[in-house]
């Protein structure tokens, strides 16, 4: 098992905002957790990246229990996370936004040859390498986002909302390049209100409603059942 997210709970001050929660991610997989706005997604991402503590509950990752780990070793131990908005640096260019994903690496070979691999595999982020990250249309700075975490090399890559405020034709690419990735090896968490696209490029799913999982199984099982088709897929 990858990541184990046993039976956390998390307040912010004396709110609860996840009651019980438990998620896994095996290697290789894409999982996604879906549910409306305010349903803890994003929450369960930084409880597991220690942005947040979890006041109940542990967390493991490749056997090591984390949940005590500060947040800025999470990068060293193999999880990247893009979260929400993105959160560039938009007066840098897109290349010195590429290299602040590798500020804890010091192999410098290896820099270089994951940022010529990137830039293959997002071509527009090299036409545009010299431009100010704030200055890209909100598609490629998401793929600029998914970018600069890739190059922290994650085993785990926590995806927050990528689609949010994306044309469709967008949001489909986005959900392509998510399924690029796993493909290389890399085993992807993704939150996401789009349960369409979510469910289009995860192996498995959880739903989370107020703060706790009401229902999980396969893509196929959650898009077959009556309450997520009426609730999430808007059919």
């Amino acid at each position: 098992m990858l990541l184990e997210v046993k039976n956390i709970t998390v307040h912010y001050k004396k709110a609860l905002a996840l009651s019980d929660v438990s998620i896994n991610v095996d290697e290789g997989e894409v999982v996604t957790i879906i549910g409306s706005n305010g349903a803890g997604k994003s929450t369960t991402l930084r409880a597991i990246d220690g942005i947040v503590q979890a006041t109940s509950g542990e967390i493991w990752f490749r056997g090591e229990r984390i949940d005590k780990v500060p947040a800025q070793e999470m990068v060293r131990m193999g999880i990247a996370h893009c979260m929400e908005g993105r959160r560039l640096f938009p007066e840098m260019t897109v290349l010195e936004n590429l290299e602040a994903g590798t500020f804890h690496r010091r192999d410098n070979e290896g820099i270089k040859h994951d940022l010529d691999a990137i830039l293959n595999q997002f071509p527009i982020l090299g036409k545009r390498r010299k431009q100010n990250a704030g200055t890209l249309s909100g598609g490629e700075q998401q793929m600029l986002a998914i970018a600069r975490a890739l190059m922290a090399r994650p085993k785990l890559l926590l995806l927050d909302e990528p689609s949010i405020g994306l044309a469709p034709m967008v949001v489909q690419q986005v959900g392509e390049i998510v399924k690029e990735l796993n493909e290389k090896g890399i085993s992807v968490l993704i939150v996401e209100q789009n349960a369409e696209m979510a469910l289009g490029v995860a192996h498995r799913g959880y739903l989370l409603e107020v703060g706790r999982v009401t229902n999980e199984g396969t893509s196929k099982f959650l898009r077959d059942n009556d309450f997520v088709r009426k609730s999430y897929l808007g059919v």
